[in-house]
């Protein structure tokens, strides 16, 4: 960082907030129960009556954001691919935490963050609401474009 300033050169740090690796360990301790300090950090849902997903909301990338997770018996929310699952920014620790990593990289003297292409899920407590497609004049069908 001194070298960069005493170059004149401005640094900044490129990151992607919505989610994370499902390697991570708030990940990797998220879905190891229902009832643990990270049980709530990624937005987890409940199957359908019939095992289904808890709507039909799509990943950027095709198919279902939901993938079903064997050890905690509920689905998780990625909007990306399934090996980034989303992060419960309703979750007063989870913006606690980036906010932390934020403050770490400004006392090392970063001086800016550009933050990249993410999607920040906005979802109410009341339940998954089902997207519906406009119909057969829509100019897409792709429901995050909606």
């Amino acid at each position: 960082m001194r070298t960069a300033h005493d170059l004149g050169l401005k640094v900044m740090v490129d990151g992607v907030i919505s989610h994370s690796s499902d390697q991570h360990p708030w990940f990797k301790e998220s879905r190891s129960s229902r009832n643990n300090p990270k049980a709530d950090w990624y937005v987890w849902a409940d199957a359908k009556p019939d095992g289904t997903p808890p709507n039909n909301w799509l990943s950027i990338f095709g198919g279902s954001a939901w993938q079903w997770d064997t050890r905690r018996m509920q689905y998780y929310l990625h909007n990306f691919l399934a090996e980034q699952p989303d992060l419960n920014f309703h979750n007063k620790d989870v913006q606690d935490a980036l906010l932390d990593v934020v403050r770490f990289w400004l006392d090392r003297g970063v001086d800016g963050f550009r933050l990249g292409y993410g999607s920040i899920s906005i979802f109410t407590a009341k339940g998954w609401r089902t997207i519906q497609p406009l119909g057969p004049k829509s100019a897409t069908t792709r429901p995050h474009q909606l």
